[in-house]
Protein backbone atom coordinates (compact mmCIF):
# COMPACT_ATOMS: atom_id res chain seq x y z
CA UNK A 1 0.00 0.00 0.00
CA UNK A 2 1.26 3.67 -0.85
CA UNK A 3 0.90 5.92 1.96
CA UNK A 4 2.20 8.76 0.67
CA UNK A 5 0.61 11.82 2.20
CA UNK A 6 -2.30 12.30 0.67
CA UNK A 7 -3.25 15.80 -1.09
CA UNK A 8 -6.51 16.62 0.76
CA UNK A 9 -4.56 16.53 4.00
CA UNK A 10 -2.83 20.74 3.80
CA UNK A 11 -1.62 20.91 6.70
CA UNK A 12 1.27 23.84 7.80
CA UNK A 13 3.31 21.76 10.18
CA UNK A 14 5.46 18.66 9.48
CA UNK A 15 6.44 15.90 11.90
CA UNK A 16 8.25 12.83 12.18
CA UNK A 17 7.86 10.28 15.42
CA UNK A 18 11.13 8.99 15.54
CA UNK A 19 10.25 6.37 17.75
CA UNK A 20 6.79 4.55 17.16
CA UNK A 21 5.81 0.65 17.68
CA UNK A 22 3.74 0.41 15.10
CA UNK A 23 4.18 -3.44 14.99
CA UNK A 24 2.71 -3.74 18.07
CA UNK A 25 -1.09 -3.96 19.55
CA UNK A 26 -3.56 -2.25 19.28
CA UNK A 27 -1.70 0.35 16.37
CA UNK A 28 -0.86 -2.81 14.16
CA UNK A 29 -5.02 -3.70 14.11
CA UNK A 30 -5.53 -0.84 11.46
CA UNK A 31 -2.20 0.60 10.29
CA UNK A 32 -3.51 2.69 7.16
CA UNK A 33 -6.31 4.62 9.79
CA UNK A 34 -3.32 5.10 12.30
CA UNK A 35 -1.37 6.58 9.51
CA UNK A 36 -4.32 8.68 8.05
CA UNK A 37 -4.59 10.25 11.29
CA UNK A 38 -1.11 11.02 12.00
CA UNK A 39 -1.19 12.62 8.09
CA UNK A 40 -4.08 14.63 9.37
CA UNK A 41 -2.06 16.24 12.26
CA UNK A 42 1.21 16.46 9.72
CA UNK A 43 3.48 13.58 11.10
CA UNK A 44 4.91 12.00 7.40
CA UNK A 45 7.33 10.03 8.48
CA UNK A 46 7.23 7.19 11.61
CA UNK A 47 10.82 5.22 12.64
CA UNK A 48 9.87 1.98 13.48
CA UNK A 49 11.87 0.25 15.99
CA UNK A 50 12.70 -3.56 16.62
CA UNK A 51 12.55 -5.49 19.64
CA UNK A 52 13.66 -8.89 19.20
CA UNK A 53 14.42 -11.32 16.41
CA UNK A 54 10.82 -12.01 15.58
CA UNK A 55 10.19 -7.89 14.94
CA UNK A 56 13.52 -7.60 12.66
CA UNK A 57 11.82 -8.86 9.52
CA UNK A 58 7.96 -7.92 10.48
CA UNK A 59 9.54 -4.02 10.92
CA UNK A 60 11.01 -4.94 7.62
CA UNK A 61 8.11 -5.88 5.78
CA UNK A 62 6.13 -2.74 7.05
CA UNK A 63 8.85 -0.81 5.72
CA UNK A 64 8.33 -2.14 2.36
CA UNK A 65 3.99 -1.74 2.37
CA UNK A 66 4.17 1.98 3.52
CA UNK A 67 6.51 4.46 1.97
CA UNK A 68 6.27 6.57 5.17
CA UNK A 69 7.18 4.34 7.51
CA UNK A 70 11.50 3.34 8.43
CA UNK A 71 12.96 1.13 10.06
CA UNK A 72 15.26 0.28 13.43
CA UNK A 73 17.09 -2.60 13.84
CA UNK A 74 18.11 -3.67 17.06
CA UNK A 75 17.21 -5.76 19.78
CA UNK A 76 15.95 -4.12 23.41
CA UNK A 77 17.41 -4.66 26.57
CA UNK A 78 14.85 -6.93 27.87
CA UNK A 79 15.59 -9.26 24.85
CA UNK A 80 19.32 -9.34 26.10
CA UNK A 81 18.62 -13.30 26.48
CA UNK A 82 18.55 -13.45 22.82
CA UNK A 83 21.33 -14.49 20.31
CA UNK A 84 21.47 -12.18 17.22
CA UNK A 85 22.97 -13.65 13.98
CA UNK A 86 24.64 -10.73 13.02
CA UNK A 87 25.42 -12.15 9.65
CA UNK A 88 21.39 -11.66 8.99
CA UNK A 89 21.50 -8.46 10.81
CA UNK A 90 23.77 -7.27 9.06
CA UNK A 91 22.20 -8.01 5.67
CA UNK A 92 18.85 -6.01 7.02
CA UNK A 93 20.78 -3.06 7.52
CA UNK A 94 21.50 -3.14 3.69
CA UNK A 95 17.90 -1.93 3.03
CA UNK A 96 17.48 1.55 2.24
CA UNK A 97 14.33 2.21 4.66
CA UNK A 98 16.71 1.05 7.68
CA UNK A 99 17.76 4.40 8.96
CA UNK A 100 19.17 3.60 12.63
CA UNK A 101 19.94 0.72 14.76
CA UNK A 102 17.68 0.55 17.44
CA UNK A 103 15.71 0.45 20.11
CA UNK A 104 19.30 -0.82 22.42
CA UNK A 105 20.65 -0.08 25.28
CA UNK A 106 20.81 -0.87 29.22
CA UNK A 107 18.09 -1.05 31.25
CA UNK A 108 19.27 -2.29 34.98
CA UNK A 109 15.49 -2.09 36.56
CA UNK A 110 15.16 -5.73 34.93
CA UNK A 111 16.17 -9.24 35.95
CA UNK A 112 17.96 -9.72 32.28
CA UNK A 113 21.88 -10.52 33.40
CA UNK A 114 23.68 -6.73 33.25
CA UNK A 115 26.83 -8.60 32.03
CA UNK A 116 24.48 -10.01 28.83
CA UNK A 117 22.75 -6.43 28.03
CA UNK A 118 26.73 -5.19 28.37
CA UNK A 119 27.54 -7.02 25.78
CA UNK A 120 24.84 -7.06 23.58
CA UNK A 121 24.84 -3.15 23.54
CA UNK A 122 28.14 -2.63 22.46
CA UNK A 123 27.73 -5.03 20.06
CA UNK A 124 25.26 -3.63 18.43
CA UNK A 125 27.01 -0.46 19.35
CA UNK A 126 30.04 -1.45 16.89
CA UNK A 127 27.97 -2.76 14.03
CA UNK A 128 26.31 0.96 13.86
CA UNK A 129 29.67 2.50 13.45
CA UNK A 130 30.59 0.06 11.13
CA UNK A 131 27.08 0.67 9.33
CA UNK A 132 27.24 4.57 9.84
CA UNK A 133 24.11 4.26 11.36
CA UNK A 134 22.49 6.20 14.63
CA UNK A 135 20.98 4.42 17.08
CA UNK A 136 18.17 5.02 19.42
CA UNK A 137 19.00 4.47 22.98
CA UNK A 138 16.73 2.67 25.67
CA UNK A 139 18.31 3.42 28.69
CA UNK A 140 16.93 2.93 32.33
CA UNK A 141 18.48 2.81 36.05
CA UNK A 142 21.81 2.55 33.48
CA UNK A 143 22.59 5.70 32.42
CA UNK A 144 26.36 6.21 34.01
CA UNK A 145 27.20 2.88 32.75
CA UNK A 146 25.97 4.04 29.13
CA UNK A 147 27.78 7.13 28.61
CA UNK A 148 30.84 5.03 30.01
CA UNK A 149 30.28 2.71 27.24
CA UNK A 150 29.58 5.21 24.62
CA UNK A 151 32.70 7.00 25.63
CA UNK A 152 34.68 4.60 24.80
CA UNK A 153 33.81 5.48 21.21
CA UNK A 154 35.27 8.60 21.03
CA UNK A 155 32.59 10.61 19.24
CA UNK A 156 32.09 8.58 16.63
CA UNK A 157 28.48 7.22 17.30
CA UNK A 158 25.58 9.21 17.29
CA UNK A 159 21.62 8.63 17.67
CA UNK A 160 18.90 9.43 19.79
CA UNK A 161 18.00 8.87 23.86
CA UNK A 162 14.51 8.14 23.54
CA UNK A 163 11.35 9.20 25.90
CA UNK A 164 14.09 11.43 27.65
CA UNK A 165 12.54 12.43 31.38
CA UNK A 166 15.52 13.26 33.15
CA UNK A 167 17.54 16.58 33.85
CA UNK A 168 19.53 18.86 31.89
CA UNK A 169 22.92 17.94 33.12
CA UNK A 170 22.24 14.63 32.01
CA UNK A 171 21.32 15.43 29.02
CA UNK A 172 23.61 17.87 28.32
CA UNK A 173 26.34 15.02 28.48
CA UNK A 174 24.97 13.24 26.00
CA UNK A 175 24.81 16.34 24.04
CA UNK A 176 28.45 16.50 24.09
CA UNK A 177 28.81 12.95 22.65
CA UNK A 178 26.93 13.83 19.90
CA UNK A 179 23.45 12.49 20.77
CA UNK A 180 19.88 14.06 20.43
CA UNK A 181 17.59 14.24 23.23
CA UNK A 182 13.84 12.98 22.15
CA UNK A 183 10.56 14.14 23.79
CA UNK A 184 7.53 12.18 24.56
CA UNK A 185 4.43 12.55 26.48
CA UNK A 186 5.68 12.95 29.56
CA UNK A 187 6.37 16.94 28.48
CA UNK A 188 2.33 17.18 28.29
CA UNK A 189 1.96 16.34 32.21
CA UNK A 190 2.72 19.13 34.39
CA UNK A 191 3.87 17.23 37.39
CA UNK A 192 6.89 16.03 34.92
CA UNK A 193 8.94 18.96 36.35
CA UNK A 194 12.21 17.70 35.65
CA UNK A 195 11.58 16.80 31.64
CA UNK A 196 9.76 20.14 31.69
CA UNK A 197 12.97 21.97 32.62
CA UNK A 198 14.97 20.05 30.38
CA UNK A 199 12.82 21.50 28.01
CA UNK A 200 13.02 24.58 28.96
CA UNK A 201 17.04 24.80 28.85
CA UNK A 202 17.21 22.52 25.92
CA UNK A 203 18.22 23.81 22.39
CA UNK A 204 16.30 23.18 19.64
CA UNK A 205 19.42 22.16 17.76
CA UNK A 206 19.22 19.20 19.88
CA UNK A 207 15.93 17.80 20.42
CA UNK A 208 13.25 14.91 18.38
CA UNK A 209 9.90 14.40 18.90
CA UNK A 210 8.45 10.89 19.59
CA UNK A 211 5.42 8.97 21.18
CA UNK A 212 6.71 5.32 21.96
CA UNK A 213 3.12 4.52 21.40
CA UNK A 214 1.51 2.39 22.33
CA UNK A 215 3.87 2.70 25.32
CA UNK A 216 3.76 6.29 26.99
CA UNK A 217 0.31 8.18 27.64
CA UNK A 218 -0.21 11.91 27.08
CA UNK A 219 -2.04 14.41 29.90
CA UNK A 220 -4.99 12.75 29.58
CA UNK A 221 -4.48 10.16 27.30
CA UNK A 222 -4.17 6.52 28.21
CA UNK A 223 -0.69 4.59 26.47
CA UNK A 224 -2.55 2.49 24.99
CA UNK A 225 -4.78 4.86 23.19
CA UNK A 226 -1.38 6.97 22.08
CA UNK A 227 -0.29 7.01 18.31
CA UNK A 228 1.43 9.10 16.03
CA UNK A 229 -0.63 11.81 15.35
CA UNK A 230 -0.30 13.03 18.94
CA UNK A 231 3.05 13.78 17.94
CA UNK A 232 1.08 17.36 17.42
CA UNK A 233 0.76 17.32 21.25
CA UNK A 234 3.64 16.84 22.31
CA UNK A 235 5.19 19.63 19.51
CA UNK A 236 2.38 21.96 21.11
CA UNK A 237 3.58 21.07 24.95
CA UNK A 238 7.03 21.72 23.91
CA UNK A 239 6.40 25.02 22.08
CA UNK A 240 4.64 26.21 25.35
CA UNK A 241 7.18 25.47 27.32
CA UNK A 242 9.91 27.42 25.71
CA UNK A 243 7.90 29.92 24.41
CA UNK A 244 8.34 29.32 21.06
CA UNK A 245 5.82 29.12 17.92
CA UNK A 246 5.00 25.64 16.80
CA UNK A 247 6.46 26.76 12.94
CA UNK A 248 9.62 26.80 14.53
CA UNK A 249 9.72 23.62 16.55
CA UNK A 250 8.06 21.83 13.23
CA UNK A 251 11.16 23.35 11.55
CA UNK A 252 13.91 22.94 13.40
CA UNK A 253 13.09 19.30 14.26
CA UNK A 254 12.27 18.19 11.02
CA UNK A 255 15.92 19.52 10.31
CA UNK A 256 17.48 17.75 13.54
CA UNK A 257 15.84 14.40 12.42
CA UNK A 258 16.58 14.26 8.47
CA UNK A 259 20.55 15.27 9.51
CA UNK A 260 20.38 12.45 12.22
CA UNK A 261 18.79 9.88 10.00
CA UNK A 262 20.27 10.93 6.45
CA UNK A 263 15.88 11.36 5.11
Amino acid sequence: MDSTLPSKYKVTFHFTDTHCHLNFSPLCENIPAVLNRAFQNGVERIIVPAYDNESLQNILNLTKLYKNIYGAMGIHPWKADEDIDFGTFKQLLQNEKVVAIGEIGLDFKTDVCKTRQRDQFIKQLETAMEFNLPVLLHVRGAFEETLEILEQFNGKLTGTVHAFSRSYELAKRFIDLGFYISFGGTITKPDSKKAIDTVRQISLDNILLETDAPSIGLLNTHPLKTEPAHVLDIATALSKIKNISLQEISQKSEENCKRLFNL
